[in-house]
């Protein structure tokens, strides 16, 4: 599974479109303005709901983000590793329905990330790279991110789909792109 994922510049709302291998937009997702709670929505073409990320709390330190399908199931959560990521390098971790850790996103190149981190200008020079690792730790796919001054861009190869829900990928490349600024 191949997608790539651009944030529109110059828009008074947060928006972004997801491309599918074909380079053709079939899901948009916005970031709701003015809310207490962060909420992502992701629609398809037919602007139908097909995702919508929440914050759990309206100060969200955590940084934990639950993902609902159309019908308000929870598919699962997406957390940031804070003291990693506040200090050192990203870390992001899914976890199912049942809590149960089965994905990590960690930041390819951790000493680029810490020079980020405290030389503001290093990251639009950067290009980072995020790494996907099951629970055994084998890596099963990249997001490779691309920042200039105006835009934003991901772009997402999973290596192995099978084992993986796509819709919680599309939330958090969502999340890396709308609020990872």
């Amino acid at each position: 599974m191949n997608f790539t994922i651009r944030k529109q510049p110059f828009s008074l709302i947060k928006k972004t479109a997801i491309f599918n291998d074909y380079k053709k937009n079939f899901l948009t997702a916005t970031l709701k303005p003015y809310k207490l709670k962060e909420e992502i929505t992701i629609y398809n073409g037919k602007q139908e709901l097909i995702l919508k990320v929440i914050s759990k709390s309206t100060l969200n330190i955590s940084q934990t983000f639950f993902v609902f399908d159309q019908k308000n199931n929870q598919l699962g959560t997406i957390k940031k590793d804070n003291i990693n990521s506040l200090f050192l390098y990203d870390k992001w971790i899914i976890l199912d329905k049942n809590k149960q850790e089965f994905i990590k996103i960690l930041d390819s190149d951790k000493t680029s990330s810490i020079l980020e981190k405290y030389i503001p200008l290093f990251e639009i020079l950067r290009k980072r790279t995020f790494l996907i690792v099951n629970k055994k730790n084998l890596e099963i796919g990249t997001i490779k991110a691309n920042r200039a001054i105006f835009f934003k861009k991901l772009s997402c190869e999973i290596k192995d789909q099978e084992k993986i829900d796509s819709n919680l990928f599309y939330a958090l490349t969502s999340l890396l792109t709308l609020l990872e600024e």
